[in-house]
């Protein structure tokens, strides 16, 4: 056992107590020097970080990265990832706690708010299951506290720059988050630190899933332009919560001042993080994998665009007139699946409701959805046996993140073509549950009008102050006397599905609010302006509301 001593040099006013490591042979002598206790506790928000409570005893297996570190629980011998600053010193994690050594109250550092938010949810949880007044009023405070520490800073300062805006979904199902840097105001009349603050708070919504970011870089100069020291600090204030999940980082229409930076960052970024970065030259280029109808593109990028295509001998490409959203052409075949209007797939199908799309997806992953994942528990036994198999069946509305991943752009393309030419699909052949919950965002998201319809793109956007009985009864009225038959069908089959993929919160973590956040900007659209981060919070809200309410809204 490990034995807390006091300090026979410390002072004690100063300085707090000994760790003594446990007894251990020499050979485990390494894993001895490496203990240390934590001092904040600590909840994991997924299957790669650690549960730990304050005073816990973890070994430290390595160096920190992106302000994470590996540790194993010494008690429960789980291993996993801890923030650097839980532990009882951060700068050194090689020199935690080393035998017979003495933390001085003043080398630790102060926790992050997001840091102190988790340990207050965790104490509030664990005082929950208490009794007596003393206990209730430690829950009371740690319950206030947390509301103080999660109390919303005022950023309309920045907020009426517009740097910053969400641009819909890419062509992957990913929300795309978009920075315009013409939109900087002179460095003296904006608040960089505060900037950087509202650039987290912004992403903070995002983060949990993947995500795409769109950086627009013509209009920085020297006037507005951050210095050097503040990038790279900003870099790191981008820990590995927002990187982890960032699966792709455009910067469009590049200077030499930006590859330069690049240049500098080169030794601070990651390999990893270095793939995710690419430079667009043309728009044109971007709307291959991005929806630009829906970007909060300014004018003088795209001035700065069209400059750029008259200087190309070569006309700009077509595809720099793409739509957000495919367009019903002549001459498609009746099999067609994809881009075409729900009442022409209902004429070509014959009478049916529901497309194909649609149902199968719904229908694999509700009724089968089975798929094989390595069992680490038995993997001890797989050096004895040689033929024995370490998998087992996951069921996919289990599956962590379920709609939030991605899946394999090829696979979806064909897929897809295959669904088209009328081939019929067996999921199960693919062992990947991601890829039917793609296939139904896609069909959603190409729909040359959204399901939702744009008659009710107004009306929902005025629903914002309603109380929320008021909200309830307005959206039923909105959705029995606006949404044509078959497109009401169409939602119900599907939110119906999106209730019953909320009640599997506790194992795939993909409640109403995360299943809102996925499918809201692909239930409705704008058909004459860019998505914005207020339209976006009332389209959730309403998609939330549907998944919460469903029962009300759809079979009272």
């Amino acid at each position: 056992m490990t034995s807390l001593v006091p300090s026979e040099e410390a002072d004690p006013h100063k300085m707090e107590t000994t760790l003594l490591a446990p007894e251990v042979s020499s050979e485990n002598d390494e894993v001895a020097q490496n203990l240390v206790r934590v001092f904040i506790s600590f909840v994991a928000q997924s299957e790669e970080e650690l549960n730990v409570t304050q005073g816990d005893l973890v070994a430290v297996n390595g160096d920190p990265q992106d302000g994470f570190i590996s540790c194993t629980n010494m008690e429960t011998s789980e291993r996993g990832l801890l923030p650097v600053e839980c532990l009882e010193k951060a700068d050194s994690p090689r020199s935690h706690r080393r035998r017979g050594q003495v933390v001085d109250k003043a080398e630790r550092p102060s926790p992050s708010p997001e840091l102190k938010r988790r340990s207050l949810v965790q104490t509030d949880i664990g005082n929950e299951e208490t009794d007596g007044p003393s206990q209730k009023q430690s829950t009371a405070s740690a319950t206030a506290a947390a509301a103080a520490v999660e109390a919303k800073p005022d950023f309309s300062a920045i907020e009426k720059h517009r740097i910053v805006s969400v641009g819909g979904t890419d062509r992957e199902g990913r929300p795309v988050i978009v920075s315009s840097a013409c939109r900087l105001p002179p460095s003296h009349n904006i608040d960089h630190s505060q900037l950087l603050e509202y650039l987290k708070s912004t992403l903070d919504r995002y983060v949990e899933s993947d995500y795409t970011l769109v950086y627009f870089h013509f209009g920085l100069n020297s006037s507005n332009k951050p210095g050097v020291r503040w990038l790279i600090s900003a870099y790191r204030e981008f820990d590995r919560k927002y990187k982890k999940n960032l699966k792709k980082l455009y910067i469009v229409h590049p200077s030499t001042f930006i590859k330069v930076v690049m240049g500098i960052f080169r030794p601070f970024i990651s390999v990893k993080f270095g793939r995710k970065v690419s430079y667009v030259n043309r728009l044109s280029q971007l709307s291959d994998t991005i929806y630009l109808d829906q970007l909060d593109i300014p004018d003088p990028i795209r001035e700065h665009d069209v400059e750029l295509c008259a200087k190309d001998k070569p006309k700009a490409s077509a595809q720099s007139k793409s739509t957000f959203h495919a367009r019903l052409s002549e001459g498609l075949p009746a099999t067609q699946q994809f881009g075409v209007s729900v009442s022409w797939l209902k004429e070509e199908s014959g009478g049916d409701d529901i497309p194909k799309p649609v149902q199968l997806s719904v229908e694999y992953i509700r009724a089968n959805g089975l798929y094989p994942v390595l069992n680490f528990a038995c993997l001890f036994y797989s050096f004895s046996f040689s033929n024995f198999v370490c998998l087992s069946a996951v069921s996919a509305l289990d599956v962590q993140g379920i709609f939030r991943r991605a899946a394999s752009t090829a696979t979806v393309k064909q897929i897809k073509q295959r669904m088209n030419e009328g081939e019929s699909i067996k999921f199960e052949s693919f062992f990947d549950p991601h890829i039917p919950c793609v296939i139904l965002k896609t069909f959603l998201r190409e729909l040359p009008e959204p399901l939702l319809t744009y008659a009710l793109y107004e009306p929902i956007m005025l629903l914002r102050d309603l109380s929320s009985d008021e909200y309830v009864a307005a959206a039923k009225k909105l959705l029995d006397e606006l949404l044509p038959p078959q497109n009401y069908n169409i939602l119900k089959y599907i939110i119906q599905f999106l209730v019953e993929v909320a009640s599997h919160s506790d194992e795939n973590k993909m409640d109403e609010p995360n299943l809102a956040i996925v499918f809201g900007p692909n239930l409705l659209w704008s058909s004459s302006e860019a998505a914005s981060l207020t339209a976006m919070g009332h389209i959730n809200t309403f998609t939330k509301i549907l998944i919460s309410w469903y029962s009300d809204l759809f079979e009272s």
